[in-house]
């Protein structure tokens, strides 16, 4: 009775794991798990001349922002082509994979988003323009406003 009780605990766990396919789900696993490569999507707030960017990622659990840095390998890109670390721009909309490390992320993958896959995903984070531009754009100071 006892093996019956264990292995009926087994399949629900199972069952339920396996129900639990959401990306929400997924990133809450790699977050957890130190050595996995993790992604998120985000805007490009800087970037700097020694291989690194900065991203701002408002739905991460931790520090919405996250500095990656080129390692040998990384690949990046921008409409399916493959593109160089330094035409990345403040602004843009990112998708990226990368390996937790001491400092900087080390990147894996950078893909530079456009179009209407960038817009949903601003829409997805709630972020109509990049952050920068929004502290800039105050009533007053010229920009348009709410």
């Amino acid at each position: 009775m006892r093996r019956t009780s264990i292995l009926g605990v087994v399949l629900a766990t199972l069952a339920v794991a396996g129900c639990a396919g959401t990306k929400e789900a997924a990133r809450e696993v790699e977050a957890a798990t130190p050595g996995l490569s993790q992604t998120r999507e985000g805007i490009v707030t800087a970037t700097g001349p020694d291989r690194t960017i900065q991203v701002y990622t408002p739905n991460a659990q931790q520090d919405p922002t996250l500095t990656l840095r080129q390692v040998s390998g990384t690949s990046i890109s921008r409409d399916g082509q493959q593109i160089g670390w330094a035409e990345i721009q403040p602004g843009e909309v990112v998708r990226v994979s990368f390996t937790p490390a001491t400092g900087a992320e080390e990147a894996l993958k950078v893909e530079v988003l456009t179009g209407s896959e960038a817009d949903d995903v601003r829409q997805q984070l709630g972020i109509a323009q990049p952050p920068q531009q929004q502290q800039q754009q105050q009533p007053g100071s010229g920009g348009p406003n709410p």
